[in-house]
C-alpha cells in the first residue's frame, strides 16, 4: 500500500520537475527505497536483494549509507563501473562507500554487514578492514578538545 503511495508521489513530482524543464535526480526505485526504509539503519543483506540496475543501485547505496543523493561527480566516477557484473558492482559500491570518511559521520546502524567489513580481494579470509580502526579513532576524536583534534588531524591527515 505505502509503496503505491510513494510511487504516485514520485510520478507527480517527476512530472512537475519535467514540466519545469529539469529532470529528477533519482530513479523511482531509489526514491521508493528511501521513503520506505528507516534512515537510521541499513540492512546490507536487504539492500543487496533489491532488483535494480547498477545505475539505480548506486543511487540506493548513497541514500542508504550516506543519507543523501549521489552528486554528479560521484555518479560520473561510478558510471565507469556500471558494466561490471551486478554482484561485483554491488560489493564494490557498498565496500567503497562504507570506507569513505563521509560514512563515518553518518552515524548509521548497519546490520548483516559482511560485505561492508570483508572484501573478496583479501588474501586471508575474514580479515577485518582498516575502516574499523577509523571508526574507533573518529569516536575518540569527536570527544577531544580542539588542541588534541589538531594533533589528530596532523597525524591522520584528511581521513578525519
Amino acid at each position: 500500500m505505502s509503496d503505491n503511495i510513494y510511487k504516485q508521489l514520485y510520478d507527480i513530482t517527476n512530472e512537475n520537475i519535467i514540466n519545469s524543464g529539469s529532470s529528477f535526480m533519482n530513479k523511482e526505485i531509489s526514491f521508493i527505497y528511501y521513503c520506505c526504509n528507516n534512515p537510521f539503519t541499513v540492512d546490507i543483506s536487504e539492500v543487496l536483494k533489491i532488483e535494480a540496475t547498477n545505475e539505480e543501485f548506486i543511487q540506493i547505496v548513497y541514500l542508504a549509507l550516506l543519507n543523501r543523493p549521489i552528486d554528479p561527480d560521484g555518479y560520473d566516477a561510478w558510471a565507469a563501473y556500471f558494466n561490471l557484473p551486478q554482484d561485483e558492482f554491488r560489493r564494490n559500491a557498498i565496500y567503497g562507500i562504507s570506507n569513505c570518511p563521509e560514512f563515518l559521520i553518518c552515524h548509521k546502524r548497519i546490520y548483516n554487514n559482511i560485505p561492508v567489513y570483508y572484501h573478496e580481494n583479501d588474501v586471508t579470509e575474514n580479515v577485518k578492514q582498516p575502516n574499523i580502526f577509523l571508526r574507533g579513532a573518529y569516536k575518540v576524536y569527536r570527544h577531544c578538545p580542539k588542541p588534541v583534534k589538531k594533533i589528530f588531524k596532523k597525524t591522520a591527515g584528511r581521513l578525519l
